[in-house]
């Protein structure tokens, strides 16, 4: 593992050590190139969605759609091992399924399912929401935020519709009370990662190390597929990653 003194990672560094994982930490001052270049592709895919969405982002949303954009690089095949299989195939130990794991994007309208006990009154059945994240269960839930409450909840069954101009109005007035930055910054630890096209006097030589997707291990890993093959995981700090906006 590359790291460059993040103390959330050094913290680890010997429940890492024990587990067979290896901490390259940088000296001070440096940084590490494969970690730099991680970051910039999750901002680079980040700009291109904001900037093809048809209403305007909140500082709530930014920081779904950074999720999102981190489980679909998941989802690609990594260069850096040789049975083309991508990062979260490897981690659930099961193949991604088109129809399960990529039936919305981030930002679709949809009406989705008000779970209800009683089924024979005249309350609303549906209620308008917002894609954000996939979950990546075997049902195939998603995340949604729910336009009328704010709330995020999780979904099995929905309906997709077009967005009409009434949502796309709500939704650019939910920026007048959460703001987002026009240029928010990704930053490793307490430090902001370098933009293209920036020097790279200080950064140490890592040209050997094929570079790969971005790997975020969450706090809380919800795996409802068995396995009769023992998975151990390690929890790191939450501000090891995070977006200042």
């Amino acid at each position: 593992m590359l790291a460059d003194n993040e103390g959330g990672v050094m913290a680890n560094r010997t429940a890492l050590e024990e587990r067979g994982v290896l901490v390259n930490p940088s000296s001070a001052g440096k940084h590490v190139p494969v970690v730099e270049n991680a970051v910039r592709t999750v901002k680079s895919r980040v700009r291109t969605h904001i900037h093809s969405l048809p209403f305007l982002l909140s500082s709530t949303l930014l920081t779904w759609l950074v999720l999102f954009v981190v489980s679909r690089i998941n989802c690609e095949p990594s260069n850096v091992h040789a049975d083309g299989l991508c990062p979260r195939e490897r981690f659930l130990r099961r193949g991604l399924d088109y129809k399960r794991d990529l039936r919305v994007g981030f930002g679709d309208y949809v009406q989705v399912q008000i779970p209800r006990s009683n089924t024979n009154g005249m309350e609303a059945r549906t209620e308008g929401a917002i894609a954000v994240l996939p979950t990546g269960n075997i049902q195939g839930s998603t995340k949604f935020y729910l336009l009328n409450s704010g709330r995020t909840v999780t979904r099995d069954q929905w309906v997709p519709l077009p967005m009409p101009q009434t949502m796309i109005d709500h939704l650019n007035k939910l920026t007048d009370k959460q703001p987002m930055s026009r240029d928010p910054t990704f930053t490793v630890g307490d430090r902001a990662c370098a933009e293209v096209g920036q020097s790279t006097e200080n950064q140490t030589d890592e040209a050997h190390i094929p570079e790969g997707p971005l790997r975020i291990v969450p706090n809380q890993i919800d795996l409802t597929e068995t396995t009769n093959e023992p998975m151990t995981f390690l929890q790191l700090p939450t501000h090891t990653w995070r977006l200042c906006l």
